[in-house]
């Protein structure tokens, strides 16, 4: 019976671990200048398009993150802060090349070890503001990021939604 549980607790988990909602904002890397391909679901390797950042006329791709499904998450898309728009709903998109910016706090800013404010915080960042973080996985209104600070120290955690700037334009310092 206590094998069976486990079972079952470890299968929860796993299943847990993928599907799961969240109430994101992020962007493309405005770094990257390559493109990003797009699917239709979260298992097919059909690409029916592709989308970049137009760094030259300064549009960047904005994304609200509907949903986590483990590579991909499910998104919506749409352009920033321009006089065009554009919309793209329900999309998935690979991970990689997301990011997330960190508000200006007078204060470190805390990374956790899991989505919960009463979780243990593994990293302080000091002057958090000033650098971007690449996403790696998201819960409800929580990131899980990445970054190599200025002296090389590679810091991965979960960042609560009060410390995440998704306008790379004014870099959130209206507050």
């Amino acid at each position: 019976m206590k094998k069976l549980l486990v079972c079952l607790l470890f299968c929860c988990q796993i299943l847990d671990a993928q599907n799961r909602p969240c109430r994101c904002e992020v962007n493309i890397d405005y770094d990257y200048d390559g493109f990003i391909d797009l699917y239709n679901d979260s298992e097919t390797s059909f690409v029916f398009a592709k989308i970049r950042n137009n760094v030259i006329e300064d549009e960047c791709v904005g994304i609200e993150i509907l949903e986590d499904c483990g590579s991909r998450f499910r998104v919506n898309m749409h352009l920033r802060d321009v006089g065009l728009s554009f919309r793209m709903e329900d999309v998935y998109i690979y991970k990689e090349h997301l990011i997330t910016l960190a508000r200006p706090i007078d204060y470190p800013m805390p990374l956790y070890s899991q989505p919960s404010l009463s979780s243990e915080i593994v990293a302080s960042i000091e002057n958090a503001y000033g650098y971007k973080y690449d996403v790696l996985d998201c819960f409800d209104d929580w990131l899980k990021v990445t970054f190599v600070d200025g002296e090389n120290h590679r810091h991965t955690g979960w960042m609560a939604k009060k410390y995440q700037c998704s306008n790379v334009y004014n870099a959130c310092m209206g507050g």
